[in-house]
């Protein structure tokens, strides 16, 4: 491979990476992505502010390090239809629940 091509494989890498990296962390269908949403749900639900209290906090299971950076999650299938189950836990001064989070993808 000459240097024009090795660049043009450099690039093309970068930005699959960059991408594949996007569509885990932010894309709205990820783990990642229904964490964040039901999160913020979380924090403004009166309910959930009353039992758990605010500053409230979330993050998902524990590693082998002691981080709590997993959100645990499940894919599948029911009727040709395909869900998500997310589980992350949320704490605050008052009280710490688990939040169970169910979603069906909807396809355009």
């Amino acid at each position: 491979m000459n240097r024009n091509e090795n660049d043009i494989f450099h690039v093309s890498f970068s930005g699959l990476l960059f991408y594949l990296l996007w569509k885990e962390l932010c894309s709205r269908e990820s783990p990642n992505g229904i964490y964040s949403e039901a999160l913020n749900m979380c924090k403004e639900h009166g309910q959930v502010i009353d039992l758990v209290g605010e500053p409230m906090k979330g993050f998902g299971e524990t590693t082998s390090r002691g981080r709590r950076r997993l959100v645990s999650h499940t894919e599948y299938e029911v009727n040709g239809e395909q869900f998500m189950q997310v589980k992350f836990y949320i704490s605050g001064p008052k009280d710490r629940a688990t939040v169970n989070v169910q979603v069906k993808k909807v396809f355009y």
